[in-house]
């Protein structure tokens, strides 16, 4: 892989977000047509997507270990764009890959207890540190560079300081039981003393100042949420909350408005993987989904739900139907995040690419998919080196979703560290819905 040097794409290339159709506009709404276009530089599952704060570049990681960063415009520019490999490897499957605010850090957690901190501009290993469990998330503070989050496998967060020399964490929550398991934790993005968390019992938002307040919302988020609240993340406002809870519909909160929305559609579904979700504009909620597709609900289209019963002072309505399913993916979608400075959306999974969609043309794109059928054997893309495409993952996948009766969410976890990794591997956010209680 070759180096990048860390300059503004924006810069260069004025046009990419200077133009006057877009993917959304407030006057037509978001754009029917998508055209997709395929990066390769991967050799396993993607597990992990982040932009940086000015999303000129952003990163990858997943199965095979390794972080990537990606220059946006050379992604949508190049025909075939290489990103940057950071030096140091993870041991295990990458989970969470993160920016720090000033987008000269790359931060990056996993399967094998470790955090790392890479120089973005040459890839070096700054600092590591050694957790006692997985790393499910990590979260930069939104002013301070220096100062980020880790969201563990032990029902804890832990809070660090890389201008720190001791390995220690500055600060510590830790939820009821060590059986709960952390898998999102984010700074609100205007009021940075909020902490919002999502584990495998509920939905939280606790305040860094007092410790001891527990639940600033006092239980409002986990309605009409049950258990396993996959994910969870701001508006960019901080005004409201998306949640993803397994083997269930998406969810909106508007803290100001005391309204919760659910979000619904008789195609998604979400039994199988961990995923994650992004807002565009704050209006629309995007998802991937077991069935191959991203989906896209109008937060504005919600009614007023009649007839539920109501469990909080918040007010209940329901969008009935996404109003875009973008179809590309050829296995499960896990992974997505807008870019409001580039105009494009960008997704993953259990396939060894990263996925642009654009409301323009670039270079290599293209709007008609070659569509693969769960279970066939038909119409897979020749392999021509490690990053083409896995059949033996794909279909293991497939026999997930052809079971009906397979709910991995109910199965035990387990993160025994002398497993097999070689056959294990695939957890967490591709084959981490084994390891989901």
């Amino acid at each position: 892989m070759k180096r990048i040097i860390a300059q503004s794409s924006l810069q260069q290339h004025d046009f990419v977000v200077n133009r006057e159709i877009g993917l959304y506009s407030r006057k037509n709404g978001l754009v029917q047509n998508f055209y997709q276009k395929d990066l390769s530089n991967h050799f396993g599952c993607v597990n992990a997507l982040n932009f940086s704060g000015n999303q000129d570049f952003f990163l990858s990681g997943g199965d095979d270990r390794s972080v990537l960063m990606w220059k946006t415009s050379e992604a949508l520019l190049k025909k075939r764009p290489e990103a940057m490999k950071m030096d140091s490897e993870h041991i295990s499957n990458i989970f969470a890959v993160e920016f720090n605010c000033n987008g000269n850090i790359a931060y990056s957690g996993g399967n094998d207890c470790i955090l790392f901190a890479h120089d973005c501009s040459t890839g070096k290993l700054i600092r590591s540190y050694t957790i006692t469990c997985p790393v499910f998330d990590v979260d930069a503070h939104v002013n301070s560079s220096a100062l980020l989050a880790s969201s563990e496998g032990n029902g804890s967060v832990e809070f660090f300081d890389v201008r720190d020399k001791s390995s220690e964490s500055i600060l510590h929550i830790e939820l009821s039981s060590r059986h709960e398991r952390v898998y999102t934790g984010r700074y609100n993005p205007a009021v940075p003393n909020q902490f919002l968390i999502a584990s495998s019992r509920d939905l939280q938002v606790h305040d860094l100042r007092f410790l001891t307040r527990k639940d600033v919302y006092k239980g409002l988020l986990s309605t009409p949420l049950q258990n396993n609240v996959m994910f969870a993340n701001w508006n960019s406002k901080g005004t409201g909350v998306i949640a993803l809870e397994a083997g269930h519909y998406p969810i909106y909160y508007d803290l100001m408005e005391k309204n919760v929305v659910r979000l619904l559609d008789d195609c998604y579904s979400n039994y199988h993987t961990v995923k994650s979700a992004d807002l565009i504009d704050d209006r629309y909620f995007v998802s991937g989904s077991d069935t191959f597709d991203l989906f896209i609900w109008d937060l504005e289209k919600k009614e007023e739900e009649r007839g539920c019963q109501k469990a909080s002072s918040f007010k209940d309505y329901v969008v009935k139907s996404s109003d875009h399913k973008l179809e590309g993916h050829r296995s499960i979608v896990n992974n997505v995040c807008y870019s409001s400075f580039n105009d494009i959306l960008i997704s993953s999974g259990v396939e060894k690419i990263v996925k642009v969609w654009c409301p323009y043309a670039v270079l290599n794109s293209y709007k008609e998919p070659n569509k693969r059928e769960i279970g066939s054997l038909a119409g897979f893309l020749r392999a021509d080196s490690d990053e083409g495409e896995d059949i033996e993952t794909l279909l293991y996948f497939d026999s997930l979703l052809m079971d009906p009766g397979m709910d991995l969410f109910n199965e035990e976890l387990n993160f025994d560290d002398d497993e097999d990794s070689s056959d294990s591997n695939n957890v967490y956010k591709t084959n981490q819905a084994q390891e989901v209680s």
